[in-house]
This record gives structure tokens, C-alpha cells and sequence, in this order.
């Protein structure tokens, strides 16, 4: 597990979910509104859903957890401070597809 910072201004965050076990990485300072972005790469970056990145997103108290979306138990990352159904709505201000 790591605690993931950025700097001012934009950051990238990359997700990854060639993870065979849960080892959630934990992002302090996510700001949408500084084009803070969660990248994803993909084969064919043209991925632009959660469900179509397999992923889902869960209520975890004051923070966002981005999961499988084929088993809920393995967290990928979690947010601090963010609203869950923020990301669910708003798509392109949290994700990056590459």
C-alpha cells in the first residue's frame, strides 16, 4: 500500500489493475479541478466508462474506492475526500485512458 501525493497543478495517478491481490494505493490530494487525473492504460485506450474499464466505484466514508468490478473485495485505490458518486457521474474529471 502507498500514499500517493501530487504537486501543485496537474497530476497523474496511474491505476493499476494487473493486480492479483489487493494492494490499494491511496491518493492524499485528489483535485479534479486542478486536471488531477487517475490514469488508466489500456490496449486500446478507448475505454470511457467504468464498465467498460471493468472497474466500479464504492462509498468508503469520506473517500471513494475504485474496485474490480468483478469482486468488489479487490480495492485498487481510494481517494480521500472525495464524493464516490462524484466520480460516477463525472467520468472524464477522474479518469485518464491511455
Amino acid at each position: 500500500m502507498d500514499t500517493l501525493t501530487g504537486g501543485t497543478g496537474a497530476d497523474r495517478f496511474v491505476l493499476d489493475t494487473n493486480a492479483l491481490v489487493a494492494d490499494t494505493d491511496t491518493i492524499a490530494d485528489f483535485n479534479s479541478g486542478q486536471d488531477d487525473r487517475i490514469q488508466v492504460n489500456t490496449v486500446t485506450g478507448t475505454e470511457d466508462s467504468l464498465v467498460a474499464l471493468s472497474l466500479a466505484v464504492l462509498y468508503n466514508g469520506d473517500h471513494a474506492n475504485i474496485v474490480s468490478a468483478d469482486d468488489n473485495t479487490l480495492v485498487y485505490m481510494t481517494i480521500n475526500n472525495v464524493d464516490h458518486q462524484d466520480i460516477i457521474n463525472n467520468f472524464d474529471n477522474y479518469f485518464s485512458v491511455i
